[in-house]
């Protein structure tokens, strides 16, 4: 039982460390600070409003696999997001 919930745990911090906006460097040749900022910023809040997965009745791990998929569609709308806008994301 104890290792379920170690297991559960580590899951959740790892879902709970990505990031829209600090996990990747984008570039796009000839663009501002402040375009840069804009775009990052409406891309992160298409992102945050994309709806949730059903809760899960039975909480737990259910719950912890629930977040990450919400989390890794969240950041795949926002890398989409950039990429249309003319980004390359570069890893930092």
């Amino acid at each position: 039982m104890a290792r379920v919930i170690v297991v559960a745990l580590l899951a959740l911090l790892a879902a709970c460390s990505t990031g829209y906006v600090s996990r990747a460097t984008w570039t796009r040749p000839g663009v501002t600070m402040q375009q840069l900022t804009l775009d990052e910023t409406e891309c992160a809040r298409k992102a945050a409003d994309a709806p949730n997965t059903p809760d899960a009745v039975v909480g737990g791990v259910a719950d912890v696999v629930r977040i990450v998929v919400e989390e890794t569609r969240r950041d795949r709308i926002y890398t989409d997001c950039m990429t249309a806008r003319g980004y390359a994301r570069t890893r930092s």
